[in-house]
């Protein structure tokens, strides 16, 4: 590991495998369908932070005797905050002029984000990195920067640590840190979101340290004797680091993000992989020659700005939010965009401040201007932040129906002879009392209530039955829930909303159980849930077989911007096909071009009482079949003939003056 040969060798290997570690989450941001585990990037990034700056602190250590920890800290700051701050000024600059609808997270996030904790602060929120609808968080990348942030804190520390003990007592102390941490993953693992075990620095810390023990173990003669040498050694070095590169490839290409196998069998098989390279780059090999390439180099030299900048314009063009952008152009603008903005970054904001040259008079008169220049730029930020407004809009729509829910009264018991009774009065405008002319009259305007799709702006006419009339229970998640107010005055007081914010398909059956056990289930239940995830149909089986003999089921389809959106849809279209008792409730085509009902992401309503939520009250109660024919016949034949006669015969006389 000596020698200049070596040494530049080493420093473009490493930049070409910070390259690779790019190419991977860009995949994964841009074209999501091609590299569907290029999350994993990030952990090759992790790697990577964790070895050089062990590496780093344990020359110092060897050449001093100690670790300069102030030193330390401004190279630390030098490295991330120029860019980070140039990032957040932009942010707050152009979302409120861009998405005005999303800048009232900007404080918190810029707060959080200047302080390094945006990880902890998205887990404190709730966010989702896998479910959440619309535009999630413009700093949501800056998770990871966090994850850094915070181990850089604790690194000088730990390797002033780990340079004191024997080597075998710091890899075994590695060792012990790594399954801590990979154990915290697993068991905080939470399907189907596992977005506390993907954000966690306690559950995400185990690749840097992998990338510590790859720096303690390569002082090891043995090993890094076995890394230097030729012959036949090397050729199986070769091999190695080959295979290594294809195991990080083929998670790239298969990896489930929320996949049980992932936490953390799958995170770690990368993290070991991306270990094994690093040392086989350290000498020339197949491998070095590969990170060597100039495109490669040219990446990850400026990749910090490059994974800085691609994000928000992923944000802005998303698919599915107001932009809209088809999948080409949107690919196109955030790789594009991405480059040329971090290609920018890195020429005028970080470089700099990476090599400062304060050698002459001129020299230091020029960092201290860049340094001033930045002071004043945080000050203006600061000012900035303190001057958008916090107030969301969305969180009002879901807090205001939350109160609509919790002064629901309890829900009653509904016996099953009461079930179809309450189902029994005929639509508002039914035609006429013979039997016979009945079945041609309603059939029709069970097949209107449900619009499948086709020519819009004349929506079909809706026949709600009168509020209080027939036992409801509707079940939903934050959609339900922003439409909860003007859903609740058409049901009326027969009507059991139970509906919460996160709330996936999977979670329905138990509810359903304990509803039904409690025999407080409505004759109709009304189901709009999968907006927050996919829907598979052991799903919507499960949520049958505990709807088994409920006469009416309504499943509701979905509009959000996300990929399960249409997998989501035509699931239910399929369960509605499997189950007799189950009808489709097209939401997703009643709603198509009504882009004013929605917040900026496409898919909760912007007002309790606005246009949005009442469309989707008026069409999911008006989708409630009518009543069977034979409920409406039979009840004037069965009871016409002993008491009306009498009745009719006793009161009608009285009534006639």
């Amino acid at each position: 590991m000596h020698g200049g040969a070596v040494k530049r060798t080493r420093v473009a290997s490493l930049d070409g495998l910070r390259g690779v570690a790019l190419v991977c989450v860009l995949a994964y941001h841009a074209v999501p369908g091609l590299a569907p585990g290029g999350f994993l990037g990030v952990d090759v990034f992790f790697v990577l932070s964790g070895f050089l700056l062990t590496m780093l602190l344990l020359g110092e250590h060897d050449r001093t005797g100690t670790i300069e920890r102030l030193d330390y800290a401004v190279r630390r700051i030098r490295r991330i905050a120029p860019a980070l701050l140039v990032l957040l000024a932009a942010l707050v600059v152009f979302v409120p002029l861009l998405t005005p609808g999303d800048a009232h997270r900007l404080p918190g996030d810029v707060v959080y984000s200047v302080l390094g904790l945006t990880n902890w602060h998205l887990i404190r929120d709730g966010s989702s990195y896998f479910a959440q609808a619309g535009r999630p968080s413009f700093v949501r990348h800056l998770w990871s920067i966090a994850v850094e942030i915070q181990f850089y804190v604790l690194c000088p520390f730990l390797v002033g640590w780990l340079a004191r003990r024997r080597p075998k007592v710091a890899i075994a102390g590695l060792v012990a840190g790594i399954a801590a941490s990979a154990t915290a993953m697993g068991l905080l693992y939470s399907s189907p979101d596992p977005s506390r075990a993907y954000f966690g620095t306690d559950t995400r810390i185990h690749a840097l340290l992998v990338g510590c023990l790859v720096a303690v173990v390569l002082r090891s003669p043995t090993f890094s004797g076995w890394i230097a040498a030729h012959g036949p050694a090397s050729r199986r070095k070769n091999a190695v680091g080959v295979a290594a590169l294809a195991v990080v490839a083929a998670l790239v290409l298969v990896g489930a993000q929320t996949s049980r196998a992932m936490y953390p069998a799958g995170f770690l098989a990368v993290e070991v992989a991306t270990a094994v390279m690093i040392a086989l780059a350290l000498h020339p090999g197949v491998l070095s020659a590969l990170l060597v390439r100039g495109e490669m180099r040219w990446l990850g030299r400026r990749s910090y700005g490059i994974y800085l900048w691609h994000w928000p314009i992923v944000v802005l063009v998303r698919p599915g939010t107001s932009a809209d952008w088809p999948a080409v152009p949107a690919a196109v603008a955030i790789v594009g965009g991405g480059l040329l903005l971090g290609a920018l970054s890195y020429r005028y904001v970080e470089r700099p401040f990476l090599r400062p040259n304060t050698a002459t008079r001129r020299a230091r008169q020029a960092a201290f201007l860049r340094l001033g220049l930045f002071g004043a730029a945080a000050a203006v930020l600061a000012v900035a932040v303190a001057q958008i407004p916090t107030n969301n809009q969305l969180a009002d729509v879901l807090r205001a129906g939350e109160k609509v829910i919790a002064a629901q009264p309890p829900p009653t018991p509904v016996p099953e002879t009461t079930t179809t009774a309450t189902t029994a009065p005929p639509a508002p405008d039914a035609p006429s009392p013979s039997t016979a002319s009945t079945p041609p009259s309603r059939a029709p305007r069970v097949r209107v209530v449900t619009p499948a799709a086709p020519p819009a702006p004349p929506k079909p006419k809706l026949n709600l039955p009168a509020p209080g009339t027939v036992p409801v229970t509707a079940i939903g998640d934050s959609v339900m829930l922003a439409g909860a107010d003007a859903l609740h005055a058409r049901l009326g007081s027969t009507g059991y909303i139970d509906a919460k914010q996160n709330r996936y398909f999977s979670q329905a059956a138990p509810i359903i159980h304990d509803l039904r056990t409690r025999e407080v289930l409505g004759g109709v239940v009304i189901i709009h849930l999968g907006n927050n995830g996919p829907v598979s149909d052991g799903d919507v089986d499960a949520v049958m077989h505990e709807l088994d003999g409920v006469p009416n089921v309504l499943l509701v389809t979905v509009r959000v911007d996300r990929n399960w959106q249409d997998e989501v849809n035509n699931t239910l279209r399929a369960g509605a096909a499997r189950y007799p008792n189950v009808q489709i409730v097209d939401w997703y085509a009643y709603s198509a071009g009504h882009g004013d009902w929605f917040q900026a992401d496409g898919t909760h309503f912007k007002s309790s009482g606005g246009p949005g939520a009442n469309a989707y009250a008026d069409l999911l109660v008006g989708s409630i079949p009518p009543p069977p024919t034979t409920t409406t016949t039979e009840a004037p034949t069965t009871t016409a003939p002993p008491p009306p006669p009498s009745t009719t015969s006793t009161t009608a006389p009285s009534l006639v003056p």
